[in-house]
Order: structure tokens, then sequence, then C-alpha cells
């Protein structure tokens, strides 16, 4: 009766992110390891560097950690660009994405309240934006879609909400 899930969503022209996005994603991640790192280095050196008991050489636990979230950053940020996907269907935006746990949402455009366009510093670095898109009864987003260029998110913008428009 109904197509399988994946024939549907290959029917919608299900379409990738921006390329770029994945060096945001590794720049961020690079980020949050420095902190780590830092924070990591700063323990170490006031509770186990030259301590008799501590069984590893100095810095190893720092090192360690820092090789551990420079190779997260790079493979995360590779497997999220793989899985994420979005198609703008005729009543609804499908957003499929996740590396572990995948996610399949369904928003019907007739109940999209508004659209934000936001993007971080990371993000304005690279020329990218991010979609919100909220609902009616919800305060937060039902669904963002990162990785746009910003006249690309602005087009979908009016093309979502020409369609609030035209049947409200």
């Amino acid at each position: 009766m109904f197509p399988p899930a994946h024939e549907a969503a290959q029917q919608a022209q299900l379409r990738q992110l921006h390329p770029a996005l994945r060096k945001v994603w590794i720049l961020a991640g690079l980020l949050t390891a420095g902190f780590v790192v830092l924070i990591v280095g700063v323990v170490e050196h006031f509770w186990w560097v030259g301590k008799e008991s501590w069984p590893l050489p100095d810095y190893a636990l720092t090192v360690g950690v820092l090789v551990v979230f420079v190779v997260k950053a790079f493979v995360t940020a590779f497997w999220r660009y793989q899985s994420w996907r979005y198609a703008i269907r005729p009543h609804d935006v499908l957003l499929h994405y996740g590396m572990l746990w995948r996610t399949r949402s369904c928003i019907p455009r007739l109940r999209i309240q508004h659209v934000d366009i936001e993007s971080g510093p990371i993000d304005r670095a690279f020329g990218m934006v991010k979609l919100s898109l909220y609902t009616a009864g919800t305060a937060s987003a039902v669904g963002t879609i990162p990785g746009l260029l910003p006249e690309d998110a602005e087009a979908l913008r009016e093309t979502l909400l020409a369609t609030e428009r035209a049947d409200g």
C-alpha cells in the first residue's frame, strides 16, 4: 500500500548539506578538544606530575586526551556530514540525520509558524548559517537545517513562509 521508507526518502530528493560544514564541525571539535586538554593538563600538572604514586609519564594523560579528542573531531564531523540529509516536499519538510541514533522528522509545512536563520562565529567565518523551524504550540525549534549558504537559507525561508501565506 505504502512505499517503503527508503523509497519515500529517495523520491523526496534528499539534499546534502554544504561541504564546508565539515570544516565548521571539525573546527568546533578542535576548539572543544583544546578546552578539555587545557583542563586535563592543568589538573595533571598540579595533582600528578612528579608524584611517585602516578604510574604514567608526565603529561601522558594530557597527550592521550588530545589524541582522542582530535581523532573524535575529524571522525564525528565526517560521520555527521554523511548522515545528514533534508528535503523540502510539497506538504512537509523531511530531516534525516544521526550517526548512531538515526532520526527522521517530517514537519508539516502548514504548521510552520516562523523560521529563524542564525549563525555563530565559526559558521560566519565559513559563510554558513542554520535554519530553525518553529511550529504552532512549541517553544523551541522542532527542526534545524545546518550548513546552508545565507542566500539559500533566505530562499528556503521565503518558500516555507509563502506556503503558510498561500494556504492560510
